[in-house]
């Protein structure tokens, strides 16, 4: 579902495909998360 969200706002000029993003709390302390990421941290491809 993330990468379908993600494609659909590049799509429609909201993102592009070299932008980065940064983590804030919720998802961190969210049950179910699958990486290890920390507040504040951001991401790369």
């Amino acid at each position: 579902m993330t990468k379908y969200i993600v494609l659909e706002q590049i799509e429609n000029g909201n993102l592009k495909w070299y932008d980065s993003v940064t983590i804030n709390s919720n998802p961190v302390n969210s049950e179910g998360v699958k990486i290890n990421v920390k507040n504040g941290e951001r991401l790369y491809d």
